[in-house]
């Protein structure tokens, strides 16, 4: 399984599953295997968790350079581009 295909709502279910199968009792290393994530990822996680309780497990968008132009800016180019 490959999260990285996931939409951010079942990346997010998927990630409050596995810190609330932690918080249940299961061992870490079921956690992984039925879930099919990594243990690392499931440890920074558990460790997003226990910073930023359950809001700390919602999948953002995807990172990338932020642009330099302003709305004002991206609307005159809009307008001069497609017209």
């Amino acid at each position: 399984m490959d999260a990285r295909n996931f939409d951010y709502k079942t990346l997010t279910e998927l990630r409050k599953r596995s810190v609330g199968s932690l918080q249940e009792g299961q061992s870490p290393e079921i956690v992984v295997k039925a879930l099919g994530i990594n243990r690392g990822t499931m440890y920074r996680l558990f460790s997003r968790y226990r910073q930023g309780g359950r809001h700390g497990l919602d999948a953002n968008t995807r990172g990338g350079k932020k642009t330099k132009l302003d709305d004002k800016a991206m609307r005159w180019m809009y307008k001069t581009i497609i017209g």
